[in-house]
């Protein structure tokens, strides 16, 4: 080992070796992976998703293609609002005649914002 002394301040020439040069590379990785596996243990879940109640005038259905297949939405003209909102319409529901007012529950995707889109979950009785 050698040793410089330049002005005030000592340096010093470290020995390294290929193998400790090795070794470094594959240490550097720890603290990335740790952080990594400490995160996908201690995320939260999906917050669960409680469906919303309200009521509108049913504008139209609209049949929509894509490479899964055809499926549906609903245009729905909700109370108090001067815009249609378009929900996912499954098959197994009853179709409803247009300009009809109607109560339902749905999914909303604005209030739960890793849901996809707007589904309607199910047909209520007005009250």
């Amino acid at each position: 080992m050698k040793t410089k002394v330049v002005g005030v301040c000592q340096s010093e020439a470290k020995l390294t070796t290929d193998e400790s040069k090795k070794m470094l590379f594959w240490l550097s990785f720890l603290p990335g992976t740790s952080i990594f596996l400490l995160y996908a243990f201690l995320k939260p879940d999906a917050p669960p998703v409680i469906p919303s109640e309200d009521c509108g005038v049913i504008q139209f259905y609209q049949f929509n293609a894509r490479r899964s297949g055809y499926f549906e939405r609903v245009s729905i003209r909700f109370d108090g609002t001067q815009y249609n909102r378009h929900l996912f319409f499954d098959k197994h529901l009853k179709k409803i005649p247009e300009g009809h007012k109607v109560c339902f529950e749905y999914l909303d995707k604005f209030k739960y914002r890793h849901l996809a889109e707007s589904k309607l979950v199910k047909w209520i009785e007005p009250s």
